[in-house]
């Protein structure tokens, strides 16, 4: 074998050994590093909803007023009889959150009443008593329900009051001489999780 070869062998396994020790060298100081762990969702539930227990129904004057039904998300079926002027039915009652998520008013409708006359002064009794109806939601202090208004979660609860009112007024001449029927009285209040 000549000076070449056993040289050239010689620096093949120089290279060789060289890599070997680096392997051994970065194996020697490596680490491995291991995370675990366990997550958990706590139950939860969204629930927003009309306590039916607190309905309060309080007419005034010579009002007569039906006790509405109340399920879950919706009063209905009530009806308010005018007599007088100044006569008004007033329903009081609670939102309740006892989901676990915080709500916050997110819209409020309140439509305008609908009045619809009969007979031959049908459409001046229709002006006169549209006229001298107010219908609002208001919160227990009596300022109006707005967006934004929160409820706490587990337990919080919104007091509310509803009135439609026909408003005292000094002119005879503005009483209706026909029955007038007042419709259009769907009133909507939306909640959404609160930020």
């Amino acid at each position: 074998m000549t000076n070449r070869k056993k040289g050239l062998i010689g620096g093949v396994v120089l290279v060789i050994a060289i890599v070997i020790m680096i392997t051994i060298t970065y194996a020697t100081f490596s680490k491995t590093l291991s995370i675990n762990g366990v997550g958990v969702v706590r139950k939860q539930n969204w629930d927003v909803h009309l306590d039916d227990e607190s309905l309060q129904l309080t007419p005034s004057g010579s009002a007569v007023v039906t006790v509405p039904s109340v399920s879950g998300t919706t009063i209905g079926n009530y009806t308010a009889t005018f007599k007088s002027p100044g006569d008004a039915a007033v329903i009081g009652f609670e939102v309740k959150n006892t989901g676990t998520f915080k709500a916050v008013v997110s819209s409020v409708t309140i439509p305008t009443p609908i009045v619809t006359g009969s007979g031959s002064n049908k459409a001046q009794d229709e002006a006169n008593v549209l006229a001298k109806l107010t219908y609002t939601l208001k919160n227990e202090n009596g300022t109006p329900v707005a967006v934004g208004q929160e409820i706490p979660a587990n337990g919080g609860v919104q007091h509310m009051v509803l009135e439609l009112k026909y408003n005292n007024f000094d002119n005879p001449d503005l009483l209706p001489v026909n029955d007038v029927q007042i419709t259009n009285l769907a009133v909507t209040v939306t909640y959404q999780e609160a930020n």
